[in-house]
């Protein structure tokens, strides 16, 4: 049976550095070693580098923030949005009628939600699926450093009246949100039901095995 060759990665896989960032990387490295010293410390460098970017490349961009930036950048990267989700409530709007409770087909919001998975039969349960998603903990240093409306503000500002006739605007990406958000929360659900469950099944299994032992004897 042939041995397998071990696998390698060629240099051509590898960029280069142009020799004028080597000799400066090395300069910044060790400034007070010889030159081919220097540059062999800044290669090593640069192929680590080169090499760690590449097994960070399936990451989203708000993973590496999560992960590599410093506190005061993921503060920061948070508020921004915050900040975005106060623009989206006023963006691409749907409306939500109480007067169309029962009916989805005919409430563009609730249809829109039923879609992905959140089927609701009244704009009451919109609007508390809605508060759940918006009231969310949050870390400390943004609620000091971000003065965000409650839930009822938001409501409140969506909130339409024609004729008598009470209704909601909430943008698609706004409920998108929410319908994530309450997806998440029934996972939550199922995985802490499951094992509560588990946990009350060991018991049961011990005493029927210490029976089985027993009646054995």
């Amino acid at each position: 049976m042939k041995a397998k060759r071990k696998q390698t990665t060629k240099v051509a896989e590898i960029p280069l550095p142009e020799p004028l960032e080597l000799a400066k990387l090395a300069a910044i490295l060790l400034p007070e070693a010889p030159p081919a010293n220097a540059m062999a410390v800044a290669m090593k460098f640069y192929v680590e580098a080169v090499l760690f970017s590449r097994e960070q490349s399936a990451k989203t961009f708000e993973e590496l923030i999560g992960e590599f930036a410093s506190d005061e950048t993921q503060r920061a990267q948070r508020i921004r949005t915050l900040g975005q989700e106060l623009k989206i409530i006023h963006e691409d709007t749907l409306e939500l009628d109480p007067q169309k409770d029962g009916d989805t087909d005919d409430d563009a919001v609730r249809k829109f939600l039923a879609e992905r998975g959140l089927s609701l039969k009244t704009a009451r349960g919109v609007l508390d699926n809605f508060r759940r998603y918006w009231n969310q903990p949050l870390p400390k240093d943004v609620l000091r450093a971000y003065e965000r409306p409650g839930a009822e503000r938001v409501i409140a500002e969506r909130e339409r009246v024609n004729d008598g006739k009470k209704t909601y605007q909430f943008s698609k990406s706004l409920l998108e949100r929410v319908a994530d958000y309450a997806k998440q929360r029934g996972d939550e659900r199922k995985r802490k039901s499951w094992h509560t469950r588990k946990s009350r099944e060991k018991p049961a299994q011990k005493t029927v095995k210490k029976k089985i032992q027993e009646s054995s004897v």
